[in-house]
């Protein structure tokens, strides 16, 4: 099931969740993993999302798996891709108007990508400034605004073709989460 909150929903998220678990007749008591997006997102969105997460936990007593939206971009893309073998691509997200988050992906695994490639320049998620964004060259997968796409001649996005459902990938990509009982924290990339 999947169902797309209106913008600032975050104020009746408990209302969400419970019409969701109603949906599929489950009680919170079913509940026995928790994931979240940990970042990066709207700074009010990651935080309410987070909170949810951890009151749940706590009073549940389940163990919790924060997620990275890097991790599930990722796991969305076909292997074999469109691009050739030993080459990755970019994980890129707008967040301010002259800045936006970068990683490299690679879903052979990180060795399988070409030592020389630049793209290895970027294993962990970062910030970076448009500036340097614009020497970038290579395929990407993400979200970008307007703008960014305009100032990023040497990016293109990996074929939608290439790029899985949500559906079909989270019961796998959830799976192999590594689930503890501690609070996780919001991811911002910055400081705030």
């Amino acid at each position: 099931m999947r169902k797309m909150l209106p913008k600032q929903g975050e104020s009746h998220i408990t209302r969400y969740l419970e019409e969701a678990l109603k949906e599929v007749g489950w009680r919170y008591e079913d509940l026995t993993h928790i994931a979240c997006i940990a970042g990066p997102g709207g700074f009010v969105s990651v935080r309410v999302g987070i909170t949810m997460a951890n009151v749940l936990s706590h009073f549940l007593g389940t163990s919790l798996a924060g997620v990275h939206l890097s991790e599930l971009w990722e796991a969305r893309v076909s292997s074999p891709y469109s691009l050739p073998v030993g080459e990755g691509f970019y994980w890129l997200h707008s967040t301010r108007r002259t800045q936006l988050f970068i990683r490299n992906l690679c879903p052979s695994g990180r060795s399988a990508c070409h030592p020389q490639s630049d793209i290895l320049k970027y294993s962990e998620p970062v910030l970076i400034d448009l500036e340097e964004a614009a020497t970038l060259e290579g395929a990407y997968v993400g979200e970008l605004i307007e703008e960014h796409r305009k100032a990023l001649p040497g990016c293109t996005p990996v074929s939608p073709s290439s790029i899985k459902a949500l559906e079909e990938v989270l019961p796998s990509f959830l799976s192999k989460l590594s689930y503890k009982q501690e609070q996780l924290l919001p991811w911002y990339g910055r400081e705030a």
